[in-house]
């Protein structure tokens, strides 16, 4: 469905849009940009991969512009098209000319009448290498020049924060004419594809059982449902077998926990303070409790001495639903539980409440969310 919004979008980011795809770290934003190619006409786009945690590492715009070059080079290589490297000591005194008017013009004369679709990850970092002082304001203005003048030039985008958390009004600049495509979870049907169509003709059985379960402890994480595939895959060729259970998921939860902790330690180590305590909470009450509310969390911590209100608890609450991490019960009031339920083992496990509370040496007035 992602591939298939993103050909229907084609003619509307030729023509001075860009497309921004947005979601949570690991959930397949980089998989969908680096296969793009096998999804487009060929005859007419001709998408190029361009990691932008490699722009602006060398400071200035000499070595952004560059850095632009050698991928967009990289990438028509891997195409089928041969261009030169360009060698620094020819960008002169005006990096951006030359790039405009040389670079540009030889990649349109070899590509023909394609469309360049440069399609950028992690374009959150650009902010960061201004923030930084490695890269000017002026690259945003450049590159909505780009966007905007471009001869057979498109552009996507791919990031994990949202437009509107974004530092300093040089994005509004790049981003006030983008359409937008959030790319989380799967549905369970995508989920059911996922675990059994690659091991078909490998024999492997999944019982209706064994899928539901991986539904519930995954939630449809494309990172977590595919991680746990791979220890049922190597269990059942370990013990000579070729069905998966229930218990199987079950017994697999341990190791899917150890294999996924750098991303979970990652996900608690970019939460604030408070979201800290109330996922841990969260997680603790959902154990004994059907409807875990703003005020129930809020209570738990008070038995702790943590004094929360129900605002506070009802902030940290939204940004985990803006993370994919918590989602909200409809009732009245609303309820709370986690995602995917490895959320709330791991945290039982390895970031439990009264631990998490010990470890807070700050008080939580006034802390960020």
């Amino acid at each position: 469905d992602v591939f298939q919004y993103i050909c229907q979008s084609l003619d509307t980011i030729t023509q001075t849009a860009i497309l921004v795809l947005i979601g949570q770290r690991r959930t397949g934003k980089t998989s969908i940009l680096q296969q793009l190619p096998a999804h487009l006409d060929a005859a007419r786009y001709l998408p190029v991969f361009i990691d932008g945690n490699g722009l602006g590492i060398d400071p200035g715009m000499d070595n952004f512009f560059l850095s632009l070059m050698e991928d967009i080079t990289l990438g028509l290589e891997r195409a089928g098209f041969d261009l030169a490297r360009v060698d620094p000591q020819v960008l002169g005194d005006s990096p951006q000319r030359y790039f405009d008017h040389r670079f540009l013009r030889e990649v349109r004369a070899l590509i023909g009448d394609r469309t360049l679709l440069l399609t950028i990850d992690e374009f959150e970092e650009l902010g960061a290498r201004v923030q930084s002082g490695a890269l000017p304001e002026s690259v945003f203005s450049y590159v909505r020049h780009l966007i905007q003048h471009g001869e057979q030039l498109a552009f996507i985008f791919a990031g994990t924060h949202r437009i509107e958390e974004m530092i300093g009004d040089y994005w509004s600049v790049l981003f006030n004419s983008s359409i937008y495509r959030r790319i989380g979870f799967l549905e369970d049907a995508a989920v059911r594809r996922l675990v059994t169509e690659p091991v078909q003709g490998e024999g492997v059985q999944y019982d209706d059982l064994a899928v539901q379960e991986i539904v519930r402890l995954t939630a449809g994480h494309p990172y977590f449902t595919q991680l746990l595939c791979h220890v049922l895959v190597n269990r059942c060729n370990d013990d000579e077998r070729n069905y998966v259970t229930i218990q199987s998921v079950r017994e697999a939860l341990d190791e899917l926990l150890q294999l996924g902790r750098t991303h979970l330690t990652y996900v608690w180590n970019t939460s604030g303070e408070v979201t800290r305590l109330c996922m841990a909470a969260l997680a603790e009450l959902r154990a004994r409790m059907d409807q875990v509310t703003a005020a129930a969390i809020a209570n738990r911590l008070g038995e702790y001495g943590v004094d929360l209100s129900q605002g506070q608890v009802h902030r940290a609450m939204a940004t985990l639903v803006a993370r994919d991490l918590v989602v909200e019960e409809q009732g009245m009031p609303t309820s709370y539980s986690l995602t995917a339920q490895l959320y709330a083992h791991w945290l039982r496990r390895y970031r439990r409440l009264s631990r998490v509370v010990e470890e807070s040496e700050q008080r939580v007035d006034g802390l960020a969310i």
